[in-house]
C-alpha cells in the first residue's frame, strides 16, 4: 500500500482549493459515447488491486512499481478510464516537478488511446500546468497513438514477448541462438537469483559493459546511465535480479520487472567474455523457463527501435512475438505556460554564461 500524506488539523485555502481541482479532474467525461475518465491520487488498495488485475501480465501497474516510483520522488496518479461497456482502463501516471517545470510520465497505455482519454490528459495538463506528457507504450499491446498538440517527440518501436503458454519444446527459437544456448548449458552456466546490493553493483557494471560495444558499433547509445532507478525497483519488490555464473563469476545479469502473471526486461548487461560463450542467450532462455515454471504467461524482452537492428535480431531469434507501438512526447499545457517556460530557460541558460569566470569564455 502506498504511504499517502494526510493532512493534519483544519485544511489550508490551498488544500481546499486542490480538493476542489482534483474533483474536477476526476470527472473528466466525454457525452459523445459516455465514456468517464477519472483521475485518483494515492488510490486505495481495493483500486490498486482492480488495475493489477486488469491485466496481471502487465508489470507497470502493480501496487509495487508504484511504491517505487514513489520512493523516487514521483507523485502517483492512476487513471482510469471506464467505458461504455464498463469496462475499466487502468494507466499508472507519475507526476515529477522540477525549477522550471513539471512533467508527467505514463510508463504503459492499456490500448488505443480514445478521443475522452486524451480529452482529459491535456485538461489535466492545462490545468496543473505540467509543461512536458510522456506517453510511452511498456507492455501495451499494438497501438497507435494519435496525433497530439505540440509533439516533441514521436518514436516507432516494438517489443518482444515469449508467450509462456506454449510448451517449451515448441519454442521457435533460431539456430544459432540454439547453439548458443547449448554451448553454456555444456560448460555448466548456472542462473542465480538475488535482490542483493552486491548483485546490483555488479549489473550496473555489466550493462555498462554492453552499452559500450554497442557505442562502439556506432549505435546512438548514452553512455551515462542513471542506474538508482533499479535500486528503487529492487528494494520495494517490483523487480528482481537473475544472473548468468561460470565459475563464481557474473557472465550476464538482467533485472526483471515482475507482475503476478508476467516478467519485464527492464535492463540487462554480459561480460566480454561472456559474449564468447552465449552467456546472454542463457540467460534469457533460462528466465523464461523460470517464469513459466512460476506460472507467468509472458515474458516481455522489451523493446527496440527501428534504428536498432542489432538489438531487433538478438530479440526476435528467440522465436518471440512482437508487438508494434510508439512512444510520443507532447507539450499539453496552455500556450502561456510553454511561453513562461521558454522564456525562463532562456534567462537561465545566459544567466549561466555571463556566471562563468571571465578566462573561461
Amino acid at each position: 500500500m502506498l504511504d499517502c500524506p494526510r493532512l493534519r488539523g483544519p485544511p489550508s485555502r490551498w488544500a481546499l482549493a486542490r480538493e476542489r481541482e482534483d474533483t474536477a479532474l476526476s470527472m473528466t467525461t466525454s457525452a459523445e459515447n459516455s465514456t468517464l475518465l477519472q483521475v485518483h491520487e494515492c488510490p486505495s488498495p481495493d483500486l490498486l488491486a482492480a488495475a493489477a488485475n486488469s491485466n496481471p501480465e502487465n508489470p507497470f501497474l502493480t501496487s509495487r512499481y508504484l511504491q517505487a516510483r514513489t520512493a523516487m520522488g514521483d507523485r502517483p496518479l492512476l487513471m482510469v478510464e471506464t467505458l461504455p461497456s464498463q469496462q475499466r482502463m487502468f494507466s499508472a501516471a507519475f507526476l515529477s516537478s522540477g525549477r522550471l517545470s513539471r512533467s508527467l510520465d505514463i510508463p504503459s497505455l492499456p490500448g488505443n488511446p480514445s478521443n475522452a482519454f486524451l480529452s482529459g490528459l491535456e485538461q489535466m495538463c492545462r490545468r496543473r500546468g505540467i509543461y512536458e506528457t510522456t506517453l510511452n507504450t511498456y507492455a501495451s499491446p499494438d497501438l497507435t497513438i494519435p496525433p497530439l498538440a505540440c509533439e516533441l517527440e514521436r518514436i516507432s518501436r516494438q517489443e518482444f514477448f515469449f508467450d509462456l503458454r506454449t510448451p517449451v519444446e515448441q519454442w521457435k527459437i533460431g539456430r544459432t541462438h540454439r547453439q548458443r544456448i547449448r554451448q553454456a548449458e555444456k560448460l555448466g552456466l548456472q542462473v542465480l537469483h538475488s535482490a542483493d546490493a552486491s548483485a546490483l553493483q555488479v549489473h550496473d557494471a555489466l550493462i555498462r559493459d554492453s552499452m559500450q560495444r554497442r557505442h562502439d558499433r556506432g549505435e546512438n547509445v548514452s553512455l551515462a546511465q542513471d542506474h538508482s532507478e533499479a535500486s528503487y525497483l529492487l528494494r520495494s519488490g517490483a523487480a528482481e535480479i537473475f544472473q548468468a555464473v561460470h565459475d563464481g563469476k557474473v557472465l550476464s545479469s538482467m533485472l526483471v520487472l515482475r507482475a503476478c502473471q508476467g516478467g519485464y526486461d527492464h535492463s540487462s548487461g554480459t561480460a566480454p567474455e561472456g559474449m564468447s560463450i552465449g552467456a546472454s542467450h542463457f540467460l534469457v532462455f533460462s528466465v523464461a523457463r523460470i517464469l513459466q515454471t512460476q506460472g507467468c504467461t509472458t515474458f516481455n524482452l522489451g523493446g527496440a527501435r527501428e534504428a536498432e537492428q542489432g538489438l531487433r535480431s538478438f530479440k526476435q531469434a528467440f522465436g518471440t512475438q512482437t508487438t508494434q507501438c510508439e512512444m510520443v512526447r507532447a507539450s499539453l499545457c496552455t500556450k502561456s505556460r510553454r511561453i513562461a517556460f521558454m522564456a525562463a530557460q532562456t534567462v537561465r541558460r545566459y544567466a549561466s554564461i555571463f556566471a562563468r569566470p571571465q578566462a573561461s569564455r
